[in-house]
């Protein structure tokens, strides 16, 4: 199984990859219950959350206008 990256988040290694019972699986941070794009199997799940879009943690977020 592939190795998950850490969460964009909180930067956190403590993810695991759940069931979620409509036959998908997700990939959950433990530490700040970020979850990333389901997958049909969990191998889809780690990959699409291994590829996702970095967050910027030193930048805030930008006020809506």
């Amino acid at each position: 199984m592939t190795d998950l990256k850490a969460c964009p988040f909180c930067g956190s290694r403590s993810q695991c990859w759940v069931h979620t019972g409509a036959c998908n699986f997700y990939v959950i941070c433990n530490a700040c219950k970020t979850f990333g794009p389901s997958g049909k199997t969990p191998g889809e799940a780690i990959n699409v959350w291994n590829h996702r879009e970095e967050a910027q943690h030193d930048q805030q977020p930008k006020a809506r206008t």
